[in-house]
């Protein structure tokens, strides 16, 4: 959910100087561990590397395989891994503001196999951190729900994630408990996970409706998943969150300010459920279907909701005889589903070719400010003249005001002589191209417009007058560590 604009007085800088900033830093971590890899291979006596190991630019990491120990490592069960995240966007037109903005994301995860470690079959650990740099677009110039950047969060160094698994029968049920992310299994779609917009991973239609935006990126929430397989094609979750991802968090409030860690392991507040059904086909089997896969769920939050309309008298909050406390109401519940197919499939190959994906989902109006979501898009992967492995693609999300907002609105104005705008939706068109340099290098250029930023709302210095639509131009780059 957008934080709110109006304190931020933020010190102007071209808007041209923290992406350049960001992709020098780019540059010069790949070229030093590139001259790095030379002196190594051409020092007297140096064997860094076996005369049968790849080279710098086709080997699967960044940083090679630390002469061995990495291997040795995966051998005993342990995997250690990493990413380096960098964006460089700005808003060009639109928004609250224009300004050009550099992001940094550092992940780093650790991975335990225990049937590797210690002949303990079925069990795993997973565990991963974060270090943030640079300051949101969306949360701090555009004001739009569908954040511009799946990584925007406020600076920090956390703790994401820190869960155990057991697998059990033979894969038919498996158990995860810990500090889990409940995008981790619950909404996801192989197609939307291209795109660099928050939404086409953990949707609006999600994030705007849970308090904190839900236990998502940047942040966890403890609790559990049972997922029940009993084969290839079917499956299905269930999953107990805590319901908040910070302890005493208010309406507006930015939990990852108040969760600044990521070690607020609490089960004290009302739980989340989640449910999911799992259907897929097509892929390695003789069906003859396109490979497809097709999701069905719900969520119930069991926590207190401020009504959007009425206070506790049932009278509107907008009329000058309200208490001005808003009716709280019990429990938020959501419906959802996620279709993805691929309709052209190339010759020999599992995963190139056409992608089609659609996700919907709808919450209690009463309580939810963007009820009503949709999305839709299309990718290609496997591009001629020798670009295998890079991807296209283009996808629309919407998100639609809750009615009862917008009748406290209308109250307002009619009853109050209000001009501020009645806010209505949100849409969001991204084009994006992922170049894989090299298979531990990506490059992405995307282009983004959103339609009534913050669902048509009001400019933080002018409510009659509304954000101005957007336009987004950013450029991406993953380093795999």
């Amino acid at each position: 959910m957008p934080i709110s604009v109006n304190h931020l007085k933020p010190r102007r800088l071209p808007s041209c100087f923290p992406i350049g900033i960001g992709l020098s830093l780019v540059l010069a971590i790949v070229s030093g561990v590139a001259a790095a890899e030379e002196e190594g291979q051409n020092a007297p006596g140096g064997n860094s590397s076996p005369e049968n190991a790849p080279g710098f630019w086709e080997r699967d990491t960044l940083t090679g395989d630390w002469g061995g120990t990495r291997a040795d490592l995966e051998d005993l069960g342990v995997v250690l891994a990493g990413a380096y995240t960098a964006d460089g966007l700005g808003n060009p037109s639109g928004g609250i503001r224009q300004r050009g903005v550099y992001t940094g994301l550092l992940e780093l995860d650790a991975d335990v196999d225990f049937d590797k470690l210690a002949g303990i079959a079925g069990a795993s650990f997973h565990a991963s951190a974060l270090q943030f740099q640079g300051r949101g677009l969306s949360s701090h110039f555009i004001g739009n729900f569908m954040t511009a950047r799946n990584s925007e969060t406020a600076p920090s160094t956390r703790l994401w994630a820190l869960w155990f698994q057991q697998t059990m029968l033979d894969g038919l049920v498996s158990v995860k408990v810990g500090q889990t992310p409940q995008d981790e299994e619950f909404m996801t779609s192989t197609y939307g996970s291209y795109f660099t917009n928050a939404t086409f991973g953990w949707p609006a239609g999600f994030s705007a409706n849970i308090p904190g935006g839900g236990g998502v990126y940047p942040m966890a929430v403890t609790g559990g998943r049972v997922k029940v397989a009993p084969s290839e094609n079917w499956a299905w979750l269930l999953g107990v969150f805590n319901g908040e991802p910070a302890v005493g968090l208010k309406s507006g409030e930015d939990p990852t300010r108040l969760n600044s860690d990521g070690l607020n392991f609490n089960l004290s507040k009302p739980p989340m459920i989640m449910s999911e059904v799992q259907w897929t086909t097509g892929k390695g089997d003789d069906s003859g279907l396109p490979p497809s896969t097709v999701k069905l769920g719900g969520w119930y939050h069991a926590g207190a909701f401020s009504d959007l309309h009425y206070d506790t008298n049932g009278v509107s909050l907008s009329n000058s005889a309200s208490n001005g406390v808003a009716r709280s109401d019990r429990g938020n519940w959501d419906v959802y589903g996620v279709i993805e197919t691929m309709p052209y499939r190339a010759e020999g190959s599992e995963d190139k070719g056409l992608g089609a994906f659609i996700r919907f989902s709808v919450c209690d109006p009463a309580v939810s400010t963007l009820p009503y979501y949709g999305e839709v898009g299309l990718t290609y992967k496997g591009l001629p003249m020798g670009r295998n492995d890079d991807v296209v693609g283009i996808a629309l999300a919407y998100g639609g005001i809750s009615g009862d907002l917008q009748a406290r609105q209308q109250d307002d104005r009619v009853l109050n002589g209000s001009t501020a705008v009645v806010q209505d939706s949100e849409t969001l068109i991204e084009f994006i191209y992922r170049a894989q340099v090299a298979p531990w290098w990506i490059v992405a250029p995307d282009i983004q417009y959103v339609i009534h930023p913050g669902g048509g709302a009001g400019m933080p210095d002018n409510s009659a007058q509304r954000i101005p639509d957007a336009a987004i131009l950013g450029l991406r780059t993953i380093l795999k560590l």
